[in-house]
């Protein structure tokens, strides 16, 4: 696992200065919110998990962690698109555990917060992972061994 950086300068590294701002704002815009919780997840430290197979990204809230998918770093990985989308989406747990506490991880509240930060509040994804593609390519060896077997 390797460590980031916190939210702060995770965001103003991949995003922008202007992209950064913009998402500050409406982090204290947002109901139940103000400056002092915005700071704390600030504070919150971005690791690049290797760990991590299936998923895109994990809130870890009692830790104050956000670990996302190593294929989410590499411009060559067709990850790469998700990861903006995946950091809000973490990002948006920890905002809802510290504005509302203890809720539906997926709840309105958190639906909420995705859709004021911008972002559709999607669950899933479609992002083929690691794990997606060797079961893929599995069945595409599978596929040609049977085409040249007579």
């Amino acid at each position: 696992m390797q460590l980031i950086g916190n939210v702060n300068t995770f965001m103003f590294n991949h995003f922008g200065a202007i992209d950064r701002r913009k998402y500050v704002q409406q982090l204290v815009t947002l109901r139940n919110s103000n400056e002092a919780i915005v700071s704390l997840l600030m504070s919150i430290k971005v690791y690049k998990s290797n760990k991590i197979k299936s998923a895109l990204g994990y809130a870890y809230l009692k830790r104050d962690e956000i670990r996302l998918h190593p294929g989410l770093f590499d411009q060559d990985d067709i990850l790469y698109t998700e990861l903006e989308a995946t950091f809000i989406h973490e990002l948006c747990h920890h905002a809802v555990w510290k504005i509302y506490g203890n809720v539906d991880s997926h709840g309105i509240e958190w639906k909420y917060t995705m859709w004021h930060l911008g972002h559709e509040p999607e669950v899933t994804h479609n992002a083929p992972t690691r794990k997606y593609r060797q079961r893929k390519f599995n069945r595409d060896v599978e596929e040609i061994l049977e085409q040249l077997s007579f």
